[in-house]
């Protein structure tokens, strides 16, 4: 936990900014015979962590702790 406390938020919000692209360029995607519920998770999961970036970007934006 040291680790994280000494971290800078600004690396967080960049991972979580990459994990959100992914999702959201996947979900954009047609479904794939075979693969099953795997784009309906694609999506869900795009519109679960979007919303996330958001309040991470704007609490950085108006210096508010996350």
């Amino acid at each position: 936990m040291v680790l994280l406390a000494a971290a800078d938020p600004q690396v967080g919000t960049d991972v979580l900014s990459g994990y959100v692209s992914f999702f959201v360029d996947a979900a954009r995607l047609p479904d794939q015979p075979g693969l099953g519920p795997v784009q309906e998770h694609r999506r869900k999961r795009a519109a679960y962590t979007m919303p996330l970036l958001r309040k991470r970007i704007e609490a950085e934006t108006t210096d508010a702790r996350f």
